[in-house]
């Protein structure tokens, strides 16, 4: 993964996201005052991209306001979040490594889509003899 490259030319410029890696590419609309779950991914990390509007990021241990053309980088393993701010927000998502929708482990959901997985930690029904 790599941080956006911007090259100038005689007619502008133009900023590289991605180049020669396995990606997937995204992107999300989130409205006003609503966000996506507090989550994290084991087998990729993320570049984010805001397209339009405004957005309140939570990256690891830090709360950072993305706007037009700001960028941010999530690594792997990171918790992450986005929350819309303006009217219309659009974020364009790069996504670094192996792409599964399967590969969100929530910790916190505003929609209820947190799945309780069974924990070892009462052990066995099984009773020692």
């Amino acid at each position: 993964m790599m941080k956006a490259e911007e090259v100038l030319k005689d007619w502008g410029s133009f900023k590289v996201f991605s180049k020669n890696e396995t990606t997937t590419v995204k992107i999300l609309e989130i409205k006003q005052d609503a966000r996506i779950s507090l989550q994290r991914h084991n087998k990729r990390s993320e570049q984010w991209i805001c397209l339009e509007g405004e957005f309140e990021v939570v990256c690891g241990v830090d709360t950072v306001t993305l706007k037009k053309g700001d960028n941010i980088v999530i690594g792997q393993g990171i918790v992450h979040r986005a929350k819309g701010m303006d009217r219309y927000n659009r974020l364009l998502e790069i996504s670094y490594g192996e792409f599964d929708e399967e590969d969100i482990e929530r910790i916190e959901d505003d929609y209820g889509r947190i799945i309780k997985k069974k924990s070892s930690f009462f052990g066995s029904n099984k009773k020692n003899k």
